[in-house]
């Protein structure tokens, strides 16, 4: 399974370019939104040379259905590029427990962050998100 799912990737990451609505935050943008605590946020920790990140982004992450998915259910997806394994990100990625990318974690009113799988899915957001 795991095999082609890595050619897939490789062939996806050979010609994708970053989606055009992907706007990166910094950790500190990050921590002001979760201030609020009325917030839904889908924080998506990901790097250039990450081959999973590539295939998540593409296949589901930047697909339409769950652009409106995550906007019908107001869940705001933010992204951390930690390409140059900047620190701040480092730290952020640590408080996980996870000392790598795709690191994918989910903020909810009133309950602890969780932290998702590596593969994404649009079933599984549309489960994770359901209210």
């Amino acid at each position: 399974g795991m095999l082609i799912i890595f050619i897939l990737g490789l062939s996806l990451f050979m010609g994708i370019q970053p989606s055009q609505n992907k706007q990166f935050y910094t950790v500190n943008e990050l921590n002001k939104m979760l201030i609020n605590p009325n917030k839904k946020l889908l924080v998506a920790v990901t790097a250039d040379w990450c081959i999973t990140c590539k295939v998540n982004e593409s296949l589901v992450l930047s697909k339409n259905e769950t652009q409106n998915l995550l906007k019908e259910r107001d869940v705001t997806l933010m992204y951390l590029d930690w390409t140059n394994r900047n620190d701040e990100i480092s730290r952020y990625l640590s408080t996980f427990a996870r000392a790598g990318v795709p690191t994918y974690v989910y903020y909810e009113p009133t309950k602890s962050p969780l932290v998702l799988g590596q593969i994404l899915s649009y079933a599984y957001l549309d489960e994770l998100t359901k209210t």
